[in-house]
């Protein structure tokens, strides 16, 4: 169960990493680094929801390593959102972004890598 959980999550992050790169590549709306970054952030802060929610389903059942599964799981994610993103607008799944998710700035390409496999792998441990 705890590897369909995983590939779940996966697969749901590898293709929102996908059509964001699709939906920001060639429009108007994104001419901008301001319009970019916003866009951005809000699409992170959108799937945060959908963890949150995971999370507080996890923390009424009582399921305390499900929880931890579904943050560790989560975040492995992220990378493989990001991973993703890259291929498909930059060419390069490893390209460093110059945005920012409001002040933070983004992680340089290559920090999605080790994120990746350290969190699968304890994921995977639990």
């Amino acid at each position: 169960m705890k590897i369909l959980f995983l590939a779940g999550l996966y697969i749901y992050w590898l293709f929102e990493g996908i059509t964001e790169a699709i939906a920001t590549t060639n429009n108007p709306f994104f001419a901008t680094k301001s319009n970019q970054d916003e866009y951005h952030l809000y699409r992170i802060l959108e799937n945060l929801g959908i963890v949150i929610m995971i999370c507080a389903i996890c923390i009424g059942l009582h399921e305390w390593t499900w929880l931890f599964r579904t943050v560790l799981g989560s975040i492995s994610g992220i990378a493989v959102y990001e991973m993703f993103f890259n291929l498909v607008k930059y060419n390069n799944p490893l390209h460093n972004k110059t945005s920012k998710w409001l002040f933070i700035p983004h992680p340089k390409g290559w920090v999605w890598i080790p994120i990746f496999v350290v969190f699968s792998i304890v994921y995977l441990a639990v």
